[in-house]
């Protein structure tokens, strides 16, 4: 009697082995890369800079007004913040939506004996270009 001869491991398994080791690294690679920017835009939102702003624009009747509540922030910052011990500065900017529209927030600041003092807080609304100054009183 002829047998069948017996196909290898290769043989036998090579249409899913090829798909598998093909999109193993391509997954690994897109992976790492969504962890760092979400760090990054994590580490981001998380700082002084980005929080007071935001806080300020929310109660902002001026903002309130031209965007409506609730306001969210949308997930991209942009800029840089550099910190060295008790001093450093931040320049970001990011996008907020409300149910009347969305805006874009521009933050220039500079931490000086851990203080964070604001040279520029402006909300620039996409619907008519009238910027809002924030630093000053409605």
């Amino acid at each position: 009697m002829n047998l069948p001869k017996k196909r290898s491991w290769w043989g036998r398994n090579w249409l899913w082995v090829v798909p598998v080791g093909c999109l193993l690294p391509i997954l690994s690679c897109v992976g790492i890369i969504t962890m760092i920017v979400t760090l990054v835009f994590g580490m981001l939102k998380s700082s002084h800079p980005y929080q007071d702003s935001f806080a300020t624009l929310q109660s902002d009747p001026r903002v309130i007004s031209a965007l409506g509540t609730p306001i969210e922030a949308d997930f991209f910052v942009s800029g840089q913040i550099n910190l060295q011990n008790s001093s450093g500065n931040a320049n970001l900017s990011y996008g907020v939506t409300g149910p009347n529209g969305s805006a874009t927030v521009y933050v220039v600041a500079t931490k000086s004996a851990g203080k964070w003092t604001y040279s520029e807080l402006i909300v620039t609304p996409d619907t008519n270009n009238q910027d809002i100054d924030l630093l000053t009183t409605p």
